[in-house]
């Protein structure tokens, strides 16, 4: 892996954003205050605005084994998100395992989906490119 701190940070960081965003949406003694649906839909918008930025910020530095990096840091994102959620999320929430699984633990397979595909595209491009041409000598 590229830079393991780095990875963990923004696997950190995926987890943090909708969270934080999602405190004010609930009231003190911890009732939704919009629509179950919106609140969802909401999520999933800050969860994958937070996930392109940590991809393209992870993945421009990447310079070799593109699909490999894109493998590992999606799964770590993927363990780190599926461990905050456990030792926070499930607990607060009351949810058991299975309900967190159908309710939000799955999606969270979008993210190695993601990784995996941008980790692929990268090296398709990098084996497409061609040498810089090496400049003609004057006559």
């Amino acid at each position: 892996m590229r830079s393991w701190k780095e990875a963990i940070l923004w696997g950190i960081a995926i987890w943090l954003v909708p969270f934080i965003i999602s405190v004010p949406l609930y009231s003190p003694a911890g009732a939704l205050l919009i629509d179950a649906n919106s609140f969802k839909t909401l999520m999933v918008i800050a969860g994958a605005a937070i996930g392109a930025v940590a991809c393209v910020m992870y993945f421009r530095k990447v310079e070799k084994g593109f699909q490999q990096e894109g493998v590992q840091v999606g799964l770590l994102w993927l363990l780190i998100n599926w461990a905050i959620d456990l030792a926070i999320l499930v607990p607060m929430a009351h949810l058991s395992i299975p309900a967190y699984l159908n309710e939000i633990g799955l999606r969270y397979l979008s993210i190695p989906m993601t990784t995996i595909a941008i980790g692929a595209l990268m090296a398709g491009l990098a084996g497409r490119a061609k040498p810089a041409a090496k400049p003609k000598g004057r006559k």
